[in-house]
């Protein structure tokens, strides 16, 4: 292990002043996008539960679906009309914007809250997608094992101080007000994202090999039809529609309980603030040592058979103690890992692919798939509701083992069938 951390130092010791800059705001453009959310997520949920309550999440979630396809159809327009930079400065000052008025808004105004909540799941996905499309384009498969968990550790980071202002402000300046943080981090990303950009430049012209971001107008095929066409893509798809039903419902089973727990609103943020924080320090451990750890001695095929076999541990745990600590530290280790390993080794998936793939194909699975995988929980959760289960939590709670058996199975056949990608982007 010394020696791979020598081995590791010494090549990045050698990397070209426009790679060491490249990675350097790659990690900036991750703070950012981290540390805002994190003041915004817990706002939005509690504002949100304050209006509607927590049993009213699966319509919001149903209702991403179509804003979702909405925002994907747009995407892949914008991206070949206007090119990666014009279509995040956009999508930066829409999110900006958005959350400047929702400061005067979310408190009287419940639809306004619901609109909120919707957008909060969908633009936050969104600059992932144009941060991470880049660093696929740009960094090697070679490098991708330990310089993923540099990258995801500063997100992690972000996260972490971000949870701080929710955590220590929301019960004194009120829940709202703390989206007045979000024009002020964004300012900072996407000066940095055009200094991404810029390096990605000069290491094209120091004559490093970088894949291309460019797109041509006749080159219309969409992210759709490229996932159709590809046994290798439906693979990521499916994982990640896995991942995203059982983090649903698990959210579905927290907020749940935490309504019940803690019934105020701002102490309800500032709970979640202090959760967040929590979770996302154990996130930079885990995004700078685990995954790599993974990866490397347990290898990327094996390592995604480990992730639903953890989750399955930690539903079990619930089952036979279903209370609030049990189920905050089953949410909190279930977002952990989501944010971390899983990512991670799902990005990971995505290096050996065409640059159409990288950036269509992944943003109908990191975006729309991503966020409409909810529905489908949101139709069983209402499904339970519907029939007047008496214990809706606890039934969901065997729904996870069915889901989290299933991901066992589709990851054993599947990787089986995938020899050619899975060896590239794992060597």
């Amino acid at each position: 292990m010394k020696q791979k951390l020598l081995e590791i130092s010494s090549e990045l010791r050698s990397y070209h002043k426009a790679e060491k800059l490249f990675i350097l705001f790659a990690m900036i453009c991750g703070f950012c996008i981290t540390s805002e959310y994190s003041v915004t997520k817990p706002v939005s949920y509690s504002v949100f539960i304050s209006h509607f309550s927590a049993s009213f999440l699966p319509y919001a979630w149903l209702a991403t679906v179509p804003i979702n396809l909405l925002i994907i159809t747009l995407y892949n327009k914008c991206l070949t009309r206007f090119g990666c930079f014009k279509t995040t400065l956009f999508t930066v000052l829409t999110t900006a914007s958005f959350n400047v008025i929702s400061t005067f808004t979310l408190k009287d105004i419940a639809a306004f809250s619901f609109l909120h909540f919707i957008w909060k799941d969908i633009y936050v996905l969104m600059m992932f997608q144009f941060l991470w499309s880049v660093i696929h384009s740009t960094i090697s498969a070679r490098k991708t094992k330990y310089l993923y968990g540099f990258l995801y550790s500063m997100g992690g980071l972000g996260s972490a101080l971000g949870s701080f202002i929710p955590a220590l402000l929301a019960t004194k300046a009120g829940s709202e007000t703390l989206l007045f943080a979000t024009p002020i981090i964004y300012t900072v990303f996407i000066f940095s994202y055009k200094g991404l950009l810029t390096m990605r430049s000069n290491m094209e012209s120091a004559g490093i090999k970088v894949g291309s971001i460019e797109f041509k107008k006749k080159d219309a095929k969409g992210g759709f039809s490229l996932i159709r066409n590809s046994k290798y893509l439906k693979f990521i798809l499916l994982i990640v529609v896995f991942m995203q039903m059982s983090a649903s419902l698990i959210d579905f089973q927290f907020n749940s309980y935490l309504e019940q727990a803690i019934p105020l609103k701002d102490m309800r943020t500032a709970y979640l603030g202090k959760i967040f924080s929590v979770m996302h320090t154990a996130n930079i451990f885990l995004q700078l040592f685990g995954a790599y750890i993974l990866v490397q001695f347990v290898g990327l095929r094996r390592s995604h058979f480990l992730v639903p076999a953890f989750f399955t541990l930690n539903i079990i745990s619930f089952i036979f103690f279903p209370v609030f600590r049990v189920i905050t530290m089953c949410y909190a280790s279930v977002k952990s890992f989501d944010y971390s390993i899983f990512t991670i080794i799902k990005e990971m998936l995505y290096v050996p692919l065409k640059v159409e793939e990288k950036f269509r194909a992944k943003a109908v699975i990191d975006v729309f798939a991503y966020r409409s995988s909810k529905a489908i929980s949101s139709l069983l959760v209402l499904g339970l509701q519907t029939l007047a289960i008496a214990s809706v939590t606890k039934v969901v709670s065997w729904i996870l083992l069915v889901i989290f058996t299933l991901w066992l199975l589709s990851v054993f056949y599947l990787f089986k069938r995938q020899e050619s990608p899975t060896k590239q982007a794992s060597s």
